[in-house]
């Protein structure tokens, strides 16, 4: 009775009824009522106290399948230590494989799909033939909830293994099983697997819709975590949109109540959310403090894969924004290791990428434009257009910084094309706003060339340094720099005087 209340959205309900089977049961019906509410307590409040939940259901129980059930459910309600949900996962598969008949088969493909979710997070290769063996051996019709079906869970480990291709009818079936099976209670974790796929696809307008009806699904099943996820999502969308007043309110929202519920896995999802918003509107600073604490919470519960959170190359973008070069170096070292370990393609094209930034910074240009071809060319050969379009942008810069123009240029304007046919506004005005820095060099009468001429007019309007650095695609020393050069040939003190100081017409020469 309490898994269909749950399967039908009725959360609380649930709740009650297994708390009165608690008050009689033992064995195997103990450990199964334990079960169900850690589940709801992973849904409604925290996977710490779901964790404690599913390990106490352990104690009731000495029947080897009920006991390698169990363990399944705690391989997969594990977010708060992915360590303790590998041991289970794998005394799971140790369990039915000793004893493996007919009726424990479709219950050995849930035990192969546990140990592949955690290996997952934990940023373990995939494990060979494990997925296609998970998936044969389900059944045609499985009779637990979507949400607990192998297919649901193979399509959620292969889209962060960046197979979005064959993430993608996986978890579609997955949604359209819930929806005609009347299942609300798997809807918002079907749609919250659809979301995040689909931001990384570049289809935000789908993106959007499934974390929308996310957020009202669990609302309605009283799924609190669910519902926190998708505001999430909702504003890594705006922010990408540029749309990051909107985004910076609801993810302060979505921070603050995940601290109050206490739950780690959703503040650290928060802060890497944060960091980006922080970072794209020119806050190395605030993005370096959101991200460095999503790295420490990632590192105690066990979360290692790079695809876990996707914030490392904005960690190091943040760091060499501050001129903290050595600290970039640490962190790019373990994108670089973590992500060679799991064999994500993703993390190899990022890694390329944050090379060629580390390198510009370091006055070594040669390298970086070797770093840089070599993340284009990765990024290209994935499904991910957002990423191929920051990695056009410092292509262009790096470009431009070796005079080579004609390059520089077509960079800049692949980007721009990419960002507006995904609807990233600010993005793709910042590629044209480079793209037209590109050929020529204008001077005024003061002297001032036209990189120094926008520096000062974006200072004159009272940005900050770190906004006028995002505003123009350069660090904030070289905004700095540029500042200084401005005031000297100014003969102004500071931002105050500069209006009065700037003047309209220019003439121009070539680099």
């Amino acid at each position: 009775m309490a898994r269909d209340l749950l399967q039908l959205g009725d959360t609380s309900e649930a709740r009650s009824a297994l708390e009165k089977v608690m008050r009689d049961a033992d064995g195997g019906t103990r450990s199964y009522a334990l079960v169900l509410l850690a589940r709801i307590e992973w849904l409604t409040g925290s996977s710490v106290r779901a964790l404690e939940l599913g390990e106490a259901a352990l104690s009731s129980t000495t029947e080897p399948v009920v006991e390698a059930e169990v363990r399944i459910e705690i391989a997969f309600l594990s977010k708060a230590d992915r360590r303790r949900g590998l041991e289970h996962a794998r005394r799971a598969v140790a369990l039915l494989e000793s004893s493996s008949n007919e009726a424990t088969e479709p219950l050995l493909a849930r035990a192969l799909a546990a140990l592949l979710f955690v290996e997952c997070d934990l940023g373990l290769p995939l494990a060979p033939g494990y997925a296609e063996r998970a998936l044969a051996l389900a059944p045609r019709v499985e009779p637990q909830p979507v949400s607990e079906r192998v297919r649901y869970y193979i399509g959620n480990v292969l889209w962060q293994y960046d197979d979005l291709d064959g993430a993608r009818p996986l978890l579609e079936a997955s949604l359209r099983a819930a929806q005609m099976e009347g299942d609300v209670g798997s809807l918002p974790l079907v749609l919250d697997q659809l979301s995040q796929l689909e931001v990384l696809a570049g289809a935000w307008g789908e993106a959007r819709g499934y974390a929308q009806e996310q957020c009202n699904e669990a609302a309605l099943s009283d799924q609190e975590m669910e519902r926190l996820w998708g505001l999430e999502t909702l504003a890594s969308i705006d922010a990408r949109e540029g749309r990051l007043d909107a985004a910076q309110a609801r993810i302060e929202d979505v921070l603050a109540q995940s601290r109050d519920v206490g739950d780690p896995m959703t503040i650290a999802f928060a802060l890497r959310t944060s960091g980006f918003i922080a970072l794209s509107a020119g806050d190395p600073g605030a993005a370096c403090d959101a991200l460095t604490e999503a790295t420490d919470i990632a590192d105690r519960i066990g979360l290692a894969s790079p695809a876990g959170l996707r914030h490392e190359p904005d960690h190091v973008e943040a760091l060499i924004e501050l001129g903290r070069l050595d600290d970039a170096s640490s962190v790019l070292d373990r994108l670089e290791n973590r992500g060679r370990r799991a064999g994500l393609p993703w993390a190899r094209a990022s890694t390329s990428r944050c090379r060629a930034l580390l390198s510009a910074s370091r006055g070594d240009l040669d390298g970086a434009s070797s770093w840089i071809d070599k993340a284009v060319r990765q990024h290209s050969d994935l499904p991910m257009p957002f990423e191929l379009g920051r990695t056009l942008l410092v292509q262009g810069a790096i470009h431009r910084r070796r005079k080579e123009k004609r390059a520089a240029t077509e960079a800049f304007e692949r980007a721009s094309a990419l960002f507006d046919e995904l609807g990233a506004t600010g993005w793709g005005r910042r590629a044209r706003d480079e793209a037209d820095r590109v050929g020529s060099r204008t001077r005024s009468r003061s002297g001032l060339t036209e990189t120094e001429r926008r520096v000062a007019q974006l200072a004159a309007s009272g940005l900050s340094n770190p906004e006028i650095s995002a505003r123009l695609f350069m660090s904030r020393k070289t905004v700095e720099f540029n500042l200084g050069k401005v005031y000297a040939k100014l003969g102004v003190r500071g931002r105050a005087e500069l209006s009065s100081r700037l003047e309209g017409p220019e003439t121009s020469d070539t680099f």
